[in-house]
């Protein structure tokens, strides 16, 4: 039992993390303190917009008008929803709108052409909603873990 103790507290020091300080650390657009803290980045999207992941969290508002991420009046087979490039396998992407005078949607559709499979056909993402997603490597796609839409 001491030798993984031992091995534990030498892991916590080496990524940087002590059992004795109470205080706040910092990696990236992470913050630790007892809870996990994501930094937001928000992106405007417009139909020809690709989604970039570049933080744990986006917070995305369209140009004014519903926006549709694939099919008909959207982006097309050529450019995916969510750029997929930078993703690692296992990342999780939050989607949501937190703008209380956000009207408009942005749609995004599930299939190959957009690199995104859902639970549906369409998730709408507007005033109060979220979708959760997760990058498969092996398949090239952001997969849906939840949707809400409150």
């Amino acid at each position: 039992m001491k030798k993984i103790a031992g091995f534990i507290a030498v892991f916590l020091c080496l990524v940087g993390v002590s059992h004795a300080a109470n205080q706040p650390k910092s990696y990236g657009n992470i913050n630790i303190n007892g809870i996990t803290e994501y930094t937001p980045a928000n992106q405007t999207v417009s139909s020809v917009t690709t989604i970039s992941p570049t933080s744990s969290i986006i917070v995305i508002e369209s140009t004014g008008n519903n926006v549709n991420l694939a099919g008909s009046g959207g982006i097309g087979p050529s450019i995916p929803a969510i750029a997929t490039g930078t993703a690692l396998n296992g990342q999780y992407l939050i989607l949501m709108s937190t703008n209380p005078s956000f009207s408009s949607t942005v749609t995004i559709s599930s299939g190959a052409t957009t690199g995104v499979h859902l639970g549906a056909a369409t998730r709408l993402v507007g005033q109060n909603s979220v979708l959760t997603l997760i990058y498969n490597s092996v398949l090239s796609m952001w997969q849906e873990v939840s949707y809400g839409s409150n």
